[in-house]
């Protein structure tokens, strides 16, 4: 159990190159719950068929996030099997006490959740790279910015990324571009 959560955990991090208090928080009843919005539904129907499979691929949780601002987490299918697993082995045991309410409940842990940068950091090791202490989930988070800053994206383009990495315009222009 534990391992793979720490494995879901991280990917879901580089994923979605997410600050870590707004994955290794997240709620098994928000995580749950998500679902499509008539907003989102609408949108949907102004996306090309290719647009439209990709997002199909992907489940959409909405957390709080630095500032109490609404962040979005993507789940790809593999991860949402992880989940799923994770979920059913806690279930049909008592690894983590039934009262712990996180996705990535630490085990035997009435209320306790697993340490995002903790994990990052063991699996940064684990994985054989050169400068392990390189991969953090700031870097990551500069690495997406500063390549999307490549792409050369027009500025309602720009607008959303920033909102998807929980920013607010100004904050992404006078650090990030």
């Amino acid at each position: 159990y534990k391992i793979l959560s720490e494995c879901t955990l991280v990917l879901v991090l580089i994923f979605n190159r997410k600050r870590v208090g707004e994955v290794q928080f997240l709620n098994i009843a928000t995580y749950e719950n998500s679902s499509f919005s008539v907003n989102q539904k609408e949108c949907l129907s102004t996306l090309s068929e290719l647009e439209k499979n990709m997002s199909a691929s992907f489940k959409r949780v909405v957390v709080f996030g630095k500032g109490s601002k609404q962040e979005p987490i993507l789940f790809t299918k593999p991860i949402q099997r992880y989940i799923a697993m994770l979920l059913n082995i806690r279930r049909n045991t008592e690894v983590v006490p039934k009262s712990n309410t996180y996705v990535f409940a630490n085990p035997n842990s009435k209320g306790k959740w697993m340490s995002g940068p903790s994990v990052l950091r063991k699996y940064a090791h684990k994985c054989g790279a050169n400068n392990p202490e390189l991969l953090t989930s700031t870097r990551f988070r500069k690495q997406l910015a500063t390549i999307l800053q490549l792409m050369n994206f027009k500025n309602d383009e720009m607008e959303q990324i920033a909102r998807f990495m929980g920013h607010t315009e100004k904050t992404h222009k006078e650090f990030y571009r």
